[in-house]
C-alpha cells in the first residue's frame, strides 16, 4: 500500500471528516485511518476536482488540438483537477472535429501528470446566433449526421445547445440515446420550449446566468426555468461572471448545482491579448473580454480558486467539495471520482489553511514527484 498523505489531515470521507491518513493501491483508495472529528481543521485532504467545462489554460487551448489538449490537462492538474471534459468552441465543423480527435487520443492514451480526460463537452455550434456570448460566430442549426459522426469518433459526455433551434428535439434524443448529457446554453428559449426540452431529454444548464436572456417578470426564460426546475446546472464561481448573491441563491435552489471553470487559454497568464478559438480576446484584471469590448468572453478560473470562492460564500467546506467534485462526477457517471472512499480513485488535493493547493495526487501518485 502507498500512503497518499504521509502526515495527518482532515479527510473528507463519505460525508464526514476524519483526522488521519489515506492509503492507496493500484491507484485506488484501500484504507482510511483515523478518527472522526466534529469540525475539520487544516490541512484538508479533499477529492480531486472534476471540471466538466474547460476550453484551455496555461496558454493551451482545446481547439488548437494536437498536444494542446495535454497541455490543458497538465495545467489544470497542478491546480487540483483530477479529471475533466475538454470543451470545444463554436467554429467551422472541421476544426471542431479535429479538436474532438485530439481529446479522444488523450483519453485513450493518458500520461502521467495529466488530469484524466473523461470525454468531450461540445459547446456549440448548435446554439442561438443571437446569444453567442464569447463564442465565435459560426452557429448553425442542429445537424444529426455531423453529431452522429462525432459520437462515432469519441466519447461525447455533454453537448450544450439551444433547444429553440429547428431540429433540436431529434438531436437531443440522439444524444441521450448514446448516454450523453444535453445542456441548455447560449439560448433564448422560452419556458414552454424549455419544458419540452426536458421531456426530450435535456438534463442541465450550461454556465447558468451567462449567455441567456435577463430574468423578466413575465418571461422567466432559461434563468427562471433553471432556478425553479433544474436539478443540474453549471456555475462559473469566479465571482465575476455571476454576482455572489445570485451564486448563493442558485446553490441553495438547485440540488445539483456544480462548479465549472470555463477556463480559456489565458488562464494562468498575464494580462494581455489572446485568442478564444477564432475570437481575439483581452485579459484584464482577471476577466477575459472580446477584444475592444466589455463583453465577457471566458474565464481564467481554476478549480482550486473556485473552491475557495465557494467557501467564501459561507456555504461550508462540504458544499465546496460537493460542487467541485462529487456532483460533476455523479452527473456524468464518473464513478471513480467525487470522493475519497474505498474503491474510488486516490486522486486527491491537500489544501493549506488558506485553501491553497499544497500537494496533488492523481490515482495515488503525487504529480510533483513524477
Amino acid at each position: 500500500m502507498n500512503p497518499v498523505n504521509r502526515s495527518k489531515a482532515s479527510i473528507c470521507h463519505a460525508g464526514t471528516w476524519i483526522w488521519g491518513t489515506l492509503d492507496s493501491e493500484n491507484g485506488r483508495v484501500v484504507a482510511v485511518h483515523g478518527d472522526p472529528i466534529a469540525a475539520p481543521k487544516a490541512p484538508y485532504l479533499v477529492p480531486a476536482f472534476v471540471d466538466l467545462h474547460v476550453h484551455g489554460g496555461g496558454g493551451y487551448e482545446v481547439m488548437r488540438a494536437g498536444e494542446e489538449v495535454r497541455g490543458v490537462a497538465k495545467f489544470h492538474a497542478r491546480h487540483g483537477t483530477g479529471a475533466f471534459c475538454p470543451t470545444t468552441l463554436t467554429a467551422p465543423l472541421d476544426q471542431i472535429t479535429t479538436a474532438i480527435e485530439a481529446a479522444a487520443e488523450a483519453m485513450k492514451h493518458p500520461r502521467a501528470g495529466e488530469a484524466e480526460v473523461l470525454g468531450v463537452h461540445i459547446e456549440g455550434p448548435f446554439i442561438n446566433p443571437a446569444k453567442l456570448g464569447g463564442q465565435p460566430a459560426y452557429a448553425i442549426a442542429p445537424d444529426l449526421a455531423v453529431t452522429q459522426h462525432w459520437l462515432d469518433m469519441a466519447m461525447i459526455k455533454i453537448m450544450t445547445l439551444a433547444p429553440e433551434l429547428e431540429g433540436a428535439e431529434e438531436l437531443i434524443e440522439l444524444l441521450t440515446d448514446y448516454g450523453a448529457r444535453v445542456q441548455v446554453g447560449h439560448s433564448l428559449a422560452d419556458d414552454h420550449i424549455l419544458a419540452s426540452a426536458e421531456k426530450w431529454g435535456a438534463s442541465g444548464y450550461s454556465h447558468l446566468f451567462n449567455a441567456a436572456a435577463p430574468l423578466s417578470a413575465r418571461a422567466p426564460g432559461v434563468i427562471g426555468r433553471a432556478l425553479q426546475h433544474a436539478h443540474w446546472a453549471e456555475l462559473i464561481c469566479d465571482l465575476r461572471h455571476v454576482h455572489p448573491t445570485l451564486l448563493t441563491h442558485a446553490i441553495k435552489t438547485i440540488p445539483g448545482a456544480y462548479s465549472i471553470t470555463d477556463c480559456c487559454a489565458a488562464g494562468g497568464l498575464p494580462d494581455g491579448d489572446y485568442a478564444l478559438g477564432l475570437n481575439p480576446v483581452t485579459k484584464a484584471d482577471g476577466v477575459v473580454y472580446l477584444h475592444g469590448t466589455k463583453q465577457i468572453a471566458a474565464s481564467v478560473l481554476t478549480a482550486d480558486e473556485a473552491f475557495r470562492n465557494i467557501v467564501s460564500l459561507g456555504v461550508g467546506l462540504e458544499t465546496a467539495v460537493e460542487m467541485t467534485s462529487a456532483r460533476p462526477a455523479q452527473y456524468i457517471g464518473a464513478s471513480g471520482y467525487g470522493g475519497l472512499t474505498l474503491g474510488k480513485f486516490a486522486s486527491a488535493v491537500l489544501l493549506d489553511e488558506d485553501l491553497t493547493v499544497s500537494q496533488v495526487w492523481l490515482k495515488g501518485v503525487e504529480i510533483n514527484e513524477e
